[in-house]
């Protein structure tokens, strides 16, 4: 374990920027370089809710790096193929070169890389189960911080919406042809391909190459154990990340990688980890998509209608501002109640000033939203958009 020990501390560090994990990426800004859009007309700075590419238009896809012949009626994929390629590549570079040092570490004994406990190997449709069944827990989490009013799981989620619709673009919907969409199947299939390689590539670093070094020198279970679930959090933070994001995320992680070891540890085999990363993943990656993709179109149905409230600011807003404050309000709608309530607003908010270095506290938010909230406890377009430019101007007005 010499050779193994000389160089797999660097390798580990490495890892750490050349991470996927779709469901709890700290952040979807390292998967795309344009810059966030300042809406100057509002003096607020956001980005568009579904979509890191924006320009003037809340939805808009990535561009096809090899964008197929213009043929009458063929429908070009919104997939970003160069990206989801680069993704693999970069997680199987990752596995290739670890495994190169492993194997020299152990001369040639790729087993003992990945062996750090005692357990006895179930059968293999018994691992399958297991890793089934550890893959609940973190599902059921992932839906619970789709519904918190944590200002921090805000952003985590913010990032998920935009990695899923910036991989794969717009629902293909035959009542609303458009020129890129990429269908279900599609999604499903191609999602699918890019969790095996993420779950295998970080399941075997993590829970095998990791936990064995941490064990060769500590010869202690419950330190290999820790040590590996704590590298793999810290793996998921991002430089260009908001503190609070991280620190959400690497705690999440940490959570994840100590399920995952324990895992790995009672079963004596990395096929329960690697069933359960992927499902995991798979499942936030299209269950993500899908709820996005339902939230754009009923976005674009409601902001083609007529709003008599909309009409109220034709005197004082542009036709271009008043358009996009529309679409940025049916964004939030989760309920599609045409109206937001308190957890709506708090992750509008938390959206609109993400670019910020001070934005409103939630009971800030709270505070505004209850002097303009009707008799059903929610906000109309109208007040929604008083209570933007209230919390600008309050904002405004704080020592820098």
């Amino acid at each position: 374990m010499k050779s193994l020990s000389l160089i797999f501390p660097f390798v580990s560090f490495a890892s750490a920027w050349v991470q996927f994990s779709p469901t709890t990426r700290a952040s979807s800004r390292h998967l795309s370089s344009v810059t966030p859009w300042v809406y100057d007309a509002l003096q607020f700075r956001t980005r568009d809710y579904h979509e890191d590419h924006v320009t003037h238009e809340p939805v808009q896809l990535p561009k096809l790096t090899k964008p197929p012949n213009d043929t009458p009626n063929k429908k070009k994929s919104g997939a970003n193929l160069h990206m989801i390629e680069g993704l693999c590549k970069s997680q199987l570079l990752l596995l290739c070169a670890t495994t190169a040092i492993a194997l020299l570490g152990t001369q040639g004994n790729l087993l003992q890389a990945v062996t750090w406990s005692d357990a006895r190997t179930d059968p293999f449709l018994t691992q399958v189960l297991a890793g089934i069944l550890a893959a609940l827990p973190m599902i059921a989490i992932s839906h619970a911080i789709e519904n918190s009013s944590r200002r921090d799981a805000h952003y985590v989620n913010f990032s998920t919406t935009n990695m899923a619709i910036t991989l794969f673009g717009r629902r293909h919907t035959p009542s609303q042809p458009r020129k890129v969409t990429t269908s279900t199947a599609s999604v499903i299939a191609m999602s699918l391909g890019l969790v095996l390689v993420t779950s295998i590539a970080e399941e075997v670093v993590f829970r095998g190459y990791v936990p064995t070094l941490i064990h060769h020198y500590s010869h202690s279970l419950p330190i290999a154990l820790i040590g590996q679930g704590v590298l793999f959090g810290l793996g998921h933070a991002h430089p260009h990340s908001r503190p609070e994001e991280n620190r959400f995320v690497v705690g999440l992680q940490t959570a994840n990688g100590l399920l995952h070891g324990i895992v790995c540890a009672a079963t004596g085999s990395l096929i329960p980890c690697i069933v359960s990363h992927c499902l995991y993943d798979w499942h936030v990656l299209a269950s993500t998509w899908h709820h996005v993709n339902n939230q754009m179109d009923w976005t674009e149905e409601m902001t083609a209608e007529r709003n008599d409230e909309a009409a109220i600011f034709a005197d004082r807003l542009s036709e271009e501002t008043r358009i996009f404050l529309q679409r940025f309000y049916y964004a939030f709608d989760s309920q599609h109640a045409k109206s937001l309530s308190l957890s709506d607003v708090q992750r509008a908010i938390a959206y609109a000033f993400s670019q910020d270095k001070s934005t409103p506290d939630t009971s800030t938010v709270a505070s505004v939203f209850a002097e303009l909230s009707n008799a059903d406890g929610r906000l109309t377009f109208s007040s929604f958009v008083q209570l933007l430019f209230t919390l600008r101007s309050q904002m405004k007005r704080q020592p820098v």
